[in-house]
């Protein structure tokens, strides 16, 4: 996602044993054409498609964004998905 601007990585193995590197970003607030509200694109890189979370706000939208993101892991994690967080030594 090239408007990024937080980005996180996992090793995640899902419920088969198959494990895969995955990246999860979210975008910056961008004004939707309707001039009232905005959005932030999110992506579960490899396992989810992007997509956008609007707020009313560019506030809103970047905190509906974060919260769905921790949704989406959730959900992984209900999937059988076990996901470990890469750290800055790995």
């Amino acid at each position: 996602m090239k408007t990024a601007i937080a980005t996180s990585e996992f090793h995640g193995t899902n419920a088969a044993g198959e494990r895969a590197r995955l990246t999860v970003a979210v975008g910056a607030p961008v004004r939707n054409a309707d001039a009232e509200s905005w959005h932030c694109r999110i992506a579960v890189a490899d396992v989810m498609k992007p997509t956008a979370v609007t707020g009313r706000d560019s506030f809103d939208a970047l905190d509906r964004a974060m919260r769905r993101v921790f949704e989406e892991l959730d959900e992984l994690r209900k999937a059988g998905w076990t996901l470990e967080s890469v750290g800055a030594n790995s």
